[in-house]
């Protein structure tokens, strides 16, 4: 079906662009309305566990609050969108980011990969970071399955 034609169809884009970021060591994960529980999970879990980079989720619009201040010249922001309402706000930090920061903006939007209610994106958009999430630790030597802390550090 649907999905198993986009794990298909998102891997060799995703595999070239974690080989441009793999040197990166920290990237920004932007979303709102449902898109920011995916941010979260792409910065907490997939990029700090899976891909060892540091990461931090934000919610769109606490961009100008925290964000604006350590988005610099290069760094690399990962922005998620939907076609909600509130990727309004998304966009605006979006236009911030690349127009007066100059950031590495990576978008993933929706409409790329399917025809499917808004609500339903991080279910869509999960599937080509899953793909950058594994190549980026693929290209710096990590296994995306393993983890150094989890369960051997006692807390």
């Amino acid at each position: 079906g649907r999905l198993e034609k986009l794990l298909k169809t998102t891997e060799e884009d995703n595999k070239k662009l974690a080989e441009e970021f793999k040197d990166e060591d920290i990237f920004y994960c932007l979303g709102s309305g449902p898109n920011f529980g995916l941010a979260y999970k792409l910065a907490m879990t997939m990029l700090m566990e899976g891909a060892i980079k540091h990461a931090c989720p934000e919610y769109s619009a606490e961009f100008r609050h925290g964000l604006i201040e350590r988005a610099e010249k290069d760094v690399p922001l990962i922005f998620l969108k939907s076609g909600l309402l509130s990727d309004e706000i998304t966009d605006r930090a979006l236009e911030t980011s690349i127009n007066e920061l100059e950031v590495k903006a990576i978008v993933y939007e929706l409409k790329d990969y399917a025809d499917v209610d808004s609500l339903l994106s991080p279910l869509i958009l999960v599937i080509p970071l899953e793909w950058f999430v594994y190549y980026l630790a693929h290209f710096n030597g990590e296994d995306p399955g393993a983890t150094r802390h989890i369960g051997k550090v006692r807390y």
